[in-house]
């Protein structure tokens, strides 16, 4: 699992795992270390991703949709946001392959990022592990941040 401080990420065979830990747009440092990631896996196939409140900026998904050209690869996106939904509904007027997923459809973005039938139970698994992860430090800077005032 790699970690910075907007959120974290894992390989489950030829998908990526995100999960972001603030409810603030990720930082444009953080992307780029994800996205320089991303870009360097070579059997990367598809990205599911668990965003928490604003998304990306405007470079950002750029970088995000020039990624998802370059190496056609699928994203699923996991969220009960509008917000996000109607960010994945733009995206695919460009025709990137992106497709929003209530928070509770995880086996369904997973099917869809190409995880085979047999493997879902380990995919499922291995992303609920990172989400508890996200939210545990998510937690703790919340903590911090309250004894801070």
């Amino acid at each position: 699992m790699r970690t910075n401080n907007t959120g974290a990420w894992t390989y489950f065979d030829s998908v990526a795992m995100l999960a972001v830990k603030s409810d603030a747009a990720p930082l444009d440092e953080d992307f780029e270390q994800v996205t320089s990631d991303l870009a360097a896996q070579p059997q990367l196939m598809a990205i599911v991703v668990r965003p928490r409140g604003s998304p990306p900026g405007a470079r950002q998904r750029a970088s995000m949709q020039e990624l998802i050209s370059k190496r056609s690869l699928r994203m699923a996106v996991l969220t009960d946001s509008k917000v996000l939904r109607g960010v994945c509904t733009a995206l695919r007027w460009f025709g990137l392959p992106v497709e929003s997923f209530c928070d509770a459809n995880l086996e369904d973005a997973l099917r869809f990022a190409g995880i085979r039938a047999d493997r879902l139970s380990l995919a499922r698994q291995c992303f609920e592990e990172l989400l508890g992860h996200v939210e545990a430090e998510g937690s703790r800077e919340r903590s911090r941040a309250n004894l801070a005032r």
